[in-house]
Order: structure tokens, then C-alpha cells, then sequence
């Protein structure tokens, strides 16, 4: 900001001086589709010989905020979890969203109903990540690690490769409100 000020004190031109160097906004984008498929969409994974849906991927949302922040807020139903009695999945879902306090000890299970427990395997998480931008190359990764995706950022539009068993390739559009 000082710098920004003694620029507007010193330069013929303070709009552009200070227009190149202030702060930018943040930017939020939300993905529209992942591999040509509108959301909701299923990820499947083959086990024992036989694809299976493995979560449905509900909401996903990436907000950049300069010079290097960003965060990364899913939606998901976990197809394995449903599998479980509801004690089961209560105990995984506070485990991946961090709500646990219990120690990770075993214990026997008391409540084996499976009914009435679907929107246990339903999960919103946010992860706090970095991002990189070159010209229109955009990478995303955890602090001091290798990029979890890449792709290109084009005015309201990113497409992210995300690497895995199958690349994805992911569309998200710019939200306004932000």
C-alpha cells in the first residue's frame, strides 16, 4: 500500500501503476463438469473385476485468493460407506471432516442399523491449498508438495486435469457473487 502511495505521489500515470501492483480480488469457481458429465457426477472404481460407484461428486467449489491461496470445498456421497451400519459411517465421516475427539481405538460396534443413516455418507470438506499461475497455466497443490491438478485459466473459465487410476478433467466457471 505505501508502495502504491508513493507511486501515486511520483507517477504522471497512478492509475496504472497502482492498477498493476494492488490487491486482486478473490476468485471462486464452480465445477460445471467433470469429464463432459454435468454434476451430480459418479466416480467408479473396479474392484474384484466389476466397476462400482465409489462417491458422487455433488458440489466442488475452488476459491483463489492472491497471490497464492486457495481452498478447495467438495460435496460428496461415499458410495463405500453406505455399506456400513450408521455407528460406522458416524465414526468415518468425523474422521475425514476432522470432527473426531475419540481416540482411534477400536471398540465394539452397539448399533448395527443401516436404515435411516443416508445422510451420514453424504460429506462436505474443505482443504486450504496453493496455487501457481503462469500466463494461463494454473497448478493447485497442498503447501510444499508436487500439483494435485493442472490446468488452464482462461477469464471465467478453469479446465483442470486431475491426476489419478483415470485423469479427470474437470470445467469450473467463475462465480460472480465473489
Amino acid at each position: 500500500m505505501r508502495r502504491c502511495v508513493l507511486l501515486i505521489l511520483a507517477s504522471p500515470l497512478p492509475n496504472a501503476a497502482c492498477g498493476a501492483q494492488g490487491p486482486q480480488r478473490r476468485a471462486a469457481f464452480t465445477a460445471r463438469t467433470i469429464d463432459g458429465h454435468p454434476l451430480p457426477f459418479t466416480d467408479s472404481v473396479t474392484l474384484s473385476g466389476v466397476l462400482a460407484p465409489a462417491q458422487e461428486i455433488r458440489a466442488w467449489r475452488l476459491t483463489l485468493t492472491p497471490p497464492r491461496g486457495a481452498e478447495l470445498a467438495t460435496t460428496y456421497k461415499d458410495f463405500v460407506m453406505t455399506r456400513f451400519p450408521c455407528e460406522v459411517q458416524r465414526s468415518m465421516r468425523d474422521a475425514v471432516t476432522g470432527d473426531s475427539f475419540a481416540a482411534n481405538e477400536l471398540t465394539a460396534i452397539k448399533d448395527t442399523t443401516t436404515k435411516g443413516c443416508d445422510d451420514l455418507s453424504i460429506i462436505s470438506h474443505t482443504v486450504g491449498l496453493k496455487y501457481r499461475q503462469t500466463g494461463d497455466s494454473l497448478y493447485v497443490s497442498p503447501e510444499g508438495q508436487e500439483p494435485i491438478a493442472r490446468g488452464v485459466w482462461r477469464g471465467d473459465t478453469i479446465v483442470l486435469v486431475i491426476p489419478g487410476e483415470r485423469n479427470r478433467t474437470l470445467i469450473a466457471v467463475r462465480d460472480r457473487a465473489h
